[in-house]
């Protein structure tokens, strides 16, 4: 695993970063934890380790760098999706051509943002996917 993660035993819900980064992956974790505080942040550097914590800890969410080492994050989307079809997956990407996209949606994924917009589309689009989710 990644790093050491304390997972709380409540019934806050679970949102999954992905990233093969370490710093960007603790960046996302503290930037995202400060808007969204009434959730709990799990990580993983690999899409093996991405499935291995969704089947473990159900997130409603998944942040997922596609650009991953041995299984990309379109696979591990889709193996996620298979187990847990009502967790929503955002793929982030330093890919912005429609092929890229056209590929992680036939994955499973819900939105695509480009890693050069994150900072300002991310919480956006993080917003929507969980107003979505409560309909």
């Amino acid at each position: 695993m990644s790093e050491k993660q304390d997972f709380k035993h409540s019934n806050e819900p679970r949102i999954l970063i992905v990233e093969d980064n370490k710093a960007i992956r603790a960046s996302m974790r503290q930037w995202l934890h400060h808007i969204f505080p009434d959730f709990e942040f799990i990580q993983a550097e690999s899409g093996e380790e991405a499935l291995q914590l969704a089947i473990a800890h159900t997130p409603i969410l998944v942040l997922m760098d596609i650009g991953l080492p041995v299984m990309n994050g379109n696979e591990a989307i889709r193996l996620i999706k298979t187990r847990l079809p009502e967790t929503r997956a955002i793929v982030l990407s330093i890919h912005e051509g429609l092929a890229y996209r056209k590929e992680a949606f036939e994955a499973g994924a819900s939105a695509y943002v480009p890693k050069r917009t994150m900072h300002t589309d991310l919480v956006p689009v993080i917003k929507r996917m969980l107003n979505q989710g409560r309909r």
